[in-house]
C-alpha cells in the first residue's frame, strides 16, 4: 500500500493596527501587490508585547486596502503565514512574519467620519397570497 501525502495548510487571522499607510506597486507583468505592517498586542501589563507583521495582499484585496485604510487604523486579516529571509544592507540575513492577506475585516480607526463601505442589504421577499403559509412547527 502506498503512502499518501498529508495535505498541507497554514491559516492565520491577525487582528491589530496598521503601522504605515498601505503601499502598492505593480510588478513587470502588471501584478498589483500593495503591503503594508500590522502590530498585533498581545498580553497585558508588564507582559504585554507587539508583534509586528508584514502583510501582503494582491490585486482586488490590496486595493481594498489602500482604499480604506490608513496607519493606526484596526482591522482583522485572514490569510497565510510565512517566516520570510532577506538581507539587510550589510549582507546579513534577517527573518520577519509575513502573511499573505486574503481577507480583511474593516473595525473602525482614529478618525471613524471617513467613508466606509455600506453593508450590502438583502432585498425583501415577496410574500404573495398564494404562497404556501404552513404554522405547523417542523418538530
Amino acid at each position: 500500500m502506498k503512502a499518501r501525502p498529508m495535505p498541507n495548510h497554514a491559516s492565520a487571522t491577525l487582528i491589530g493596527h496598521l503601522g504605515r499607510d498601505p503601499e502598492t506597486r505593480a510588478t513587470q507583468s502588471g501584478t498589483k501587490i500593495t503591503s503594508t505592517s500590522l502590530a498585533v498586542s498581545t498580553g497585558y501589563g508588564d507582559h504585554k508585547r507587539t508583534t509586528w507583521w508584514n502583510l501582503v495582499a494582491f490585486e482586488k484585496t490590496g486595493e481594498s486596502m489602500e482604499r480604506f485604510l490608513s496607519k493606526g487604523d484596526a482591522a482583522m486579516f485572514v490569510g497565510e503565514p510565512s517566516l520570510r529571509e532577506w538581507q539587510d544592507k550589510d549582507g546579513a540575513t534577517r527573518q520577519s512574519l509575513e502573511l499573505t492577506v486574503q481577507r480583511l475585516v474593516l473595525m473602525g480607526g482614529k478618525d471613524d467620519t471617513r467613508a466606509t463601505p455600506e453593508p450590502r442589504k438583502a432585498a425583501p421577499k415577496k410574500v404573495t397570497e398564494d404562497a404556501p403559509f404552513d404554522d405547523e412547527i417542523p418538530f
